[in-house]
C-alpha cells in the first residue's frame, strides 16, 4: 500500500519530534519572549505618551489660568495707577490754580497801587504841565 509503517517512518517521526523540540527551544520560545518583551515595551511607551499628553494638557490649562490671572492683576494695577495719576493731576491742577490766583491777586494789587500813585501824582503833574505851558505862553524861560 501507500503507507507502510516500517522503521524509517518511526525514525522520521522521531526526527520530527527532535526537530520540533529543538525548534521550540532555540527559536519559538526566544522569539515569543522577544515579542512579549517588545509588546510590553511598546505598551510602556504608549502609556508614557498618554501620560505626557495629559500632562501637556494640564500644563496648557494651568498656563491659560496663569495668563488670565496675570491679565486681571495687570488690569487692576492699571486701574489703580490711573486713579493715582488722576488724583495727582487734580492735585497739581489745584495747586497751579492757587498759584495762578495768587499771582492774579498780586498783579491786581500792583495795578491798583500804580493807578493810585498815578491818580495821586495826576494833580502834581497837571500843575507842572500848566506851569510849563504858562511859561511858554508868556515866553519866560526858566
Amino acid at each position: 500500500m501507500f503507507l507502510n509503517l516500517d522503521g524509517t517512518c518511526i525514525v522520521q517521526i522521531f526526527n520530527f519530534l527532535i526537530f520540533f523540540i529543538l525548534l521550540e527551544g532555540v527559536f519559538l520560545r526566544p522569539v515569543g519572549r522577544a515579542i512579549t518583551a517588545r509588546r510590553a515595551h511598546i505598551d510602556g511607551i504608549a502609556l508614557e505618551h498618554d501620560q505626557a499628553v495629559e500632562e501637556a494638557e494640564q500644563l496648557r490649562i494651568e498656563l491659560r489660568e496663569h495668563r488670565l490671572s496675570a491679565r486681571r492683576e495687570a488690569e487692576a494695577l492699571l486701574a489703580e495707577s490711573r486713579a493715582a495719576s488722576l488724583a495727582e493731576a487734580e492735585s497739581i491742577i489745584k495747586s497751579s490754580a492757587a498759584v495762578a490766583n495768587e499771582r492774579i491777586q498780586r498783579t491786581h494789587a500792583t495795578i491798583a497801587a500804580e493807578v493810585a500813585t498815578a491818580h495821586h501824582r495826576e494833580a502834581q503833574l497837571a500843575e507842572e504841565l500848566a506851569d510849563v505851558l504858562l511859561q511858554r505862553a508868556l515866553g519866560v524861560s526858566s
